[in-house]
């Protein structure tokens, strides 16, 4: 709730003309600080003014006030609670109260049980070892939309990570200098959301182990060629995204070949002898827009590979269905725009007869709130 609401005293009287004006003041600036249209708020400062002198009590001023800051397009209006949950144990369980934050779960004495089949019918499951703790991930935050949706969640909190960018990385695959091991890297039949194999015996020069400004450019040695296979099995409807940044890392000698960065250009394409996806100075953006992806990478073949030597494939995926970052201080805050709010009407009542089925309703309602 905004601080101009939540401030208002519940002894305020009717008669109370400088503490309305005073709450009058905080409620606009509010409006301002929070990316209102400016010009409604000037249209509609006096009709506000007027509303809060003509209340009668604090919860006539809630109204005014809520319903004026989400007229004028104010952001952060929250004239409605929502929960908060945090990326992975931050904020710390237990430390959401002394922050005035409601969350999802926490350290409880009294866990209902039907509550925790229900979060685990939509796939949120306890961690290993845990009894009560279930901590969310970047991608997590987008695969169980529909259950933040129906358990009112509408912020997410971040120390750093930018919930919006999913992060891929490989297994080390066997650098390979015979054909004849050629079979170590055959990943067909492997269920993994990021892949490399491996291309041997082709003889082709791309890329450059000279600086970055000629990286994407033929040097007069044969590349290490490796072609990628991207999975998005969990994401349905958010695989729509970009590709921003690869990274080929190898363990022994220690090297790293990426795209943009000041070390060896990593270069990209979709097709073996297609055109680089890189821009002039290396970088990339690659749209995608659907679960399965491939491309080819093309590092420096920089003469220090050995038999013991292995390779692995880094990616940022930024999704394209994006959570607007609105704080950016200690931790970052994200909105979600989608949860259900705590208490609406319905015309008719579902049925169900275990909590999978429920789960199903919520996930196929299409953010329509429902219930059952």
């Amino acid at each position: 709730m905004s601080p101009a609401i939540s401030s208002l005293g519940f002894l305020l009287g009717a008669n109370d003309v400088e503490k309305k004006a005073g709450i009058g003041k905080k409620i606009i600036d509010t409006a301002r600080r929070n990316g209102s249209d400016i010009a409604l708020v000037q249209e509609y400062t006096n009709v506000l003014k007027d509303s809060i002198q003509r209340s009668k009590n604090s919860t006539e001023i809630r109204y005014h006030a809520a319903k004026f800051l989400r007229g004028v397009g104010a952001k952060q209006w929250l004239d409605n609670p929502v929960r908060v949950i945090g990326i992975g144990r931050g904020p710390m369980s237990g430390f959401y109260s002394f922050l005035r934050l409601e969350s999802l779960n926490g350290p409880d004495a009294l866990m209902s049980s039907r509550y925790m089949e229900f979060l685990d019918s939509f796939g949120w499951h306890l961690n290993s070892n845990d009894v009560w703790l279930r901590t969310m991930k970047v991608e997590d935050i987008h695969n169980l939309k529909s259950l933040l949706d129906v358990l009112n969640v509408g912020y997410v909190l971040s120390r750093a990570q930018d919930v919006n960018i999913r992060h891929l990385v490989s297994n080390f695959v066997h650098f390979q200098t015979d054909l004849s091991e050629n079979h170590r890297n055959n990943l067909s039949g492997v269920s993994a959301a990021l892949q490399i194999r491996q291309v041997m015996g082709l003889k082709i020069d791309r890329v450059s182990c000279n600086s970055r400004k000629k990286g994407l450019q033929k040097d007069g040695r044969a590349d290490n060629v490796f072609v990628v296979d991207v999975s998005f099995p969990d994401f349905g409807s958010q695989a729509r995204g970009s590709i921003t940044a690869i990274r080929l890392e190898r363990n022994t000698p220690t090297s790293v070949h990426h795209t943009g960065g000041p070390n060896y250009v990593l270069g990209v394409s979709q097709e073996e002898n297609s055109s680089f996806l890189n821009t002039e100075n290396g970088a990339i953006d690659i749209k995608v827009s659907d679960s399965q992806y491939r491309f080819w990478v093309f590092g420096c073949a920089d003469g220090y590979d050995t038999g013991d030597s292995q390779y692995r494939i880094r990616l940022a995926y930024a999704m394209e269905n994006r959570i607007p970052l609105v704080l950016d201080l200690d931790m970052k805050v994200w909105e979600r725009d989608s949860s259900w709010p705590r208490a609406f009407f319905v015309d008719q009542v579902a049925r169900y007869q275990q909590p999978h089925d429920l789960a199903s309703f919520i996930q196929q309602s299409d953010g329509l709130p429902l219930a059952a």
